[in-house]
């Protein structure tokens, strides 16, 4: 992968040349996945004796505004801030907190900022310090997730987590310009089918606009301040950054960007490429490709925490 990501960086290789790559990377893998069942693997997980806490908890952040917060726990050393992008958060968490719960660490989640604008990095540090003293938890490793616009708040976690110990951030499938992403958005609207269901997030993103009124051509220093590019000189911790190759709402090239950057200014930070979409995908049995390519998301994640714990 390494040799294929030098090649799209000399100009030497296309973006359709690396799908082909990882066409043959596909091959291969269903191959194993004839071999070892992989979702009977997770099923088994999801049914596994481990018995998961699930604290719903609510509290106020330090400018007294009201924060909803979910925790699922089986009093691991490890806790996982979890982010799932714009108007998501606690509704599509349960079965990925369960899942991680099961996996050796805990997860939060909270509600009650902007993902987009990265003001919910508050809210995750005062919420981390509110289970601390009010439910008596504590843990050796802390990470940031975020997915879509969620890697906006774990990234400016990266910048400063306030001493609560986040050893690493994870930006899956999300963007370096929130300016670029909303005149894609914006085409990708004129040129899809109504029946799209992928049109859903750009809808939702420009309702949510629309209600801030807000937008790139009169705001251009809002949208440059809520873009990662706007602070990733700053960006203090070790960073993997995960991206679907073939997403169709965050493109690939969101994510090459981010990484060159990083790269650029001698940060520690790594960059894995999966198939098919990777979060964005319609479902996770849309495809194969698409299954794989969150199984790779997955896995790899995993590896990047588990070589930073302590």
């Amino acid at each position: 992968m390494k040799y294929i990501y030098q090649k799209i960086k000399e100009k030497e290789i296309s973006i359709k040349d690396l799908e082909k790559s990882l066409k043959i990377e596909e091959k291969l893998t269903k191959k194993i996945s004839e071999q070892i069942d992989i979702a009977s693997q997770i099923r088994k997980i999801f049914l596994s004796s481990l018995e998961i806490e699930e604290v719903n908890f609510t509290t106020k952040n330090r400018y007294k505004k009201e924060i909803s917060g979910k925790l699922f726990t089986s009093e691991n050393d490890s806790l996982i801030l979890f982010d799932a992008g714009l108007r998501t958060g606690l509704r599509q968490f349960p079965e990925i907190g369960i899942y991680l719960s099961k996996t050796g660490y805990d997860v939060v989640s909270v509600e009650g900022g902007d993902e987009v604008y990265g003001t919910e990095k508050v809210n995750y540090i005062d919420a981390v310090n509110y289970l601390k003293i009010n439910k008596r938890i504590t843990w050796r490793n802390i990470f940031a997730v975020g997915l879509s616009s969620g890697g906006v708040v774990s990234l400016k976690l990266g910048v400063d987590d306030e001493g609560i110990g986040i050893k690493g951030v994870i930006v899956i499938n999300s963007y370096f310009d929130l300016t670029e992403m909303w005149y894609y958005g914006k085409k990708y609207l004129q040129k899809t089918d109504p029946k799209n269901p992928r049109r859903k997030v750009f809808e939702s993103y420009f309702k949510y606009a629309e209600e801030r009124n807000v937008n790139p051509d009169k705001d251009a220093q809002e949208f440059y301040l809520a873009s990662p590019k706007s602070f990733y000189k700053d960006v203090k911790l070790p960073v993997l950054i995960i991206h679907g190759i073939k997403d169709e709402i965050v493109p690939v090239e969101q994510g090459i960007k981010l990484y060159e950057a990083l790269r650029k200014e001698n940060k520690n930070v790594k960059f894995k490429i999966v198939v098919g979409e990777g979060i964005h995908s319609p479902g996770i049995f849309s495809s194969f490709e698409n299954f794989w390519g969150i199984m790779q998301t997955i896995c790899a994640a995993r590896v990047f925490m588990r070589e930073l714990k302590s």
